[in-house]
């Protein structure tokens, strides 16, 4: 996902990238079967590109841009400190990528 955003960012498909991260990627990995693909993503901090990084973003500022992770941030904070999480890797496959 972070190669995704540079390119992204280098050809001028920010508002692509942000539509693609909020209605194809974190709605169906934020949680079920595969929700530890969008667990990885929150750990890494990658968020939706802002108009500070890319003029051609309207919608989105910085503090946005933050706040889209943020809850997800603050729910693994208090699960981590909870208890241990479930190990990675706990028999479950990536079989299906509904990306298109």
């Amino acid at each position: 996902m972070v190669a995704l955003r540079v390119a992204c960012l280098a050809h001028g498909e920010s508002n692509a990238y942000n539509a693609f991260l909020k209605e194809r990627f974190k709605l169906p990995f934020e949680s079920g079967r595969h929700g530890e693909v969008w667990e990885l993503l929150v750990a890494s901090g990658t968020s939706l590109i802002n108009r500070d990084e890319d003029s051609a973003v309207e919608d989105i500022n910085a503090a946005a841009a933050k706040a889209f992770l943020a809850e997800d941030i603050a729910a693994a904070a208090s699960q981590t400190q909870a208890g241990p999480a479930a190990a990675l890797g706990d028999g479950e496959y990536l079989t299906y990528l509904p990306f298109f």
